[in-house]
């Protein structure tokens, strides 16, 4: 199977409690021959249709329960525009404030990674990506 990367990034490690969480989600073609990829991202529950979920994060709390995913998405079905040729080496990057997608609402560590999976093959479009990668974990604190 072609290589394709999935990494993780915050713009810093500590944040207070209700302040906005960017986290930085990219795509990478690791390797040498041009990828077909979808290139939706959207986010979801892990529990929705895999045809509606490409993004899924997994976010433990500071006790080390799974943070529930609180945000209502209304996910549309893929189409031939959400599909990318990322070449050998290039990326794609999408920004997810997750305070907004999940509750963070308690004061201390938290440990996140996200899973990109891609099922579904529309048209014309047969030999996209297809498969479930997972990031490395990043940790982040919440403070007061």
């Amino acid at each position: 199977m072609p290589n394709l990367g999935l990494q993780i990034n915050l713009q810093r490690s500590t944040y207070r409690l209700g302040s906005t969480i960017p986290v930085s989600v990219s795509l990478k073609n690791t390797g040498d021959i041009n990828l077909l990829i979808n290139s939706r991202m959207a986010v979801n529950f892990l529990g929705a249709p895999e045809s509606l979920r490409d993004i899924t994060f997994n976010i433990t709390d500071p006790l080390g329960k799974i943070v529930p995913f609180t945000a209502r998405v209304n996910t549309r079905s893929l189409t031939a525009k959400d599909i990318a040729i990322l070449s050998p080496g290039e990326m794609i990057d999408k920004i997810y404030n997750i305070d907004e997608l999940y509750d963070i609402s308690n004061v201390g560590s938290y440990e996140i990674s996200v899973t990109y999976q891609n099922t579904t093959a529309i048209d014309d479009y047969k030999t996209v990506w297809k498969g479930e990668i997972t990031s490395t974990s990043l940790t982040i604190e919440i403070i007061p």
